[in-house]
């Protein structure tokens, strides 16, 4: 038996009958946002990092947990959009969430900052990369090391598909040296490190920095990595203006008298020739009836 509860919110501040096992909530803030989601109760020990995640500790002191085997949302662990929310941390739990094996971005833009990992093995996916993925803040401090955007490090047979990644320029020219302004670059999908048959499907990454739009480094950057990936529909994407030049026909071939005269009888055919149908001697046709139905009907 399910017992539907409400919000995640709500199920939070309730206190919840003992003989129920089994909950499912409406949404994450308010009813039918996407974060609606099933939980079972536990009493195993987790890890106190995904609290408020991938689990929850209601008002009387019972434990629940994400159930195995329903799809996840990253509206079910709060990321749920909106302008200039930092969604990374939200995504960096859902992904290491240790009963997710693929997680659906939604029909949502997610912003961030810093670097999201997705851990070996799994998936990250949206509903279309023209309306669910991510978008950088800029960089306005002087970085350490440059940031990768979405990455996998030593990932094997994990796969991203299906959403977009504006980085929006972040940390273009920012730094008074070219050393700080590489430092401060932003890259929009990294698979790095000794990562293999990790696939990517339909990412459209905007307005990155430099190259480094989709790269497959080895480990700390250097050549020689064992990649297997595939890379099926993945662009990179500057938002610019197009302009269209004019089409330049080739010039016409100029025909001689005897070539314009052999393409003209070749092009002239001439209507086939059927002999005269002869009237037999006393019929209709014969006796002018034909051709004077030919000008005024007759009654007959």
């Amino acid at each position: 038996m399910v017992y539907i509860i409400g919000t995640f919110t709500e199920a939070v501040a309730a206190t919840i009958d003992p003989d129920v096992h089994v909950i499912r909530t409406s949404g994450r803030l308010t009813e039918n946002d996407g974060g609606a989601a099933t939980y079972q109760r536990t009493t195993s020990a987790l890890d106190g990092s995904q609290q408020n995640y991938s689990w929850f500790q209601a008002a009387d002191g019972s434990v629940w947990q994400l159930s195995d085997g329903q799809p996840y949302y990253a509206a079910q662990f709060g990321a749920l959009g909106g302008d200039q929310i930092d969604s990374r941390p939200i995504i960096q739990a859902a992904l290491d969430a240790p009963m997710v094996g693929v997680l659906n971005l939604g029909p949502l833009v997610h912003w961030f900052s810093g670097n999201i990992q997705k851990p070996s093995g799994k998936g990250l996916v949206g509903a279309g990369r023209g309306i669910s993925g991510f978008r950088s803040f800029q960089i306005t401090v002087q970085q350490t090391s440059p940031r990768y955007g979405i990455y996998c490090d030593g990932d094997k047979n994990g796969w991203f598909a299906d959403f977009f990644i504006n980085i929006d320029r972040a940390g273009l020219n920012f730094g008074a040296t070219p050393v700080a302004q590489l430092l401060n670059r932003c890259s929009g999908l990294v698979i790095r490190g000794d990562s293999q048959s990790v696939r990517v499907d339909r990412i459209d990454v905007y307005n990155a920095t430099g190259y480094a739009h989709y790269t497959a480094a080895g480990d700390g950057g250097t050549p020689g990595q064992r990649q297997k990936t595939s890379c099926a529909g993945i662009a990179r994407r500057i938002t610019a203006k197009c302009v269209l030049k004019p089409r330049v026909s080739a010039p016409k071939k100029k025909l001689s008298t005897v070539q314009r005269g052999a393409r003209l009888r070749t092009a002239v055919r001439p209507f086939p020739w059927k002999p005269p149908i002869t009237p037999m001697a006393g019929s209709r046709a014969s006796s002018g009836v034909a051709a004077a139905s030919m000008a005024t009907p007759l009654a007959i």
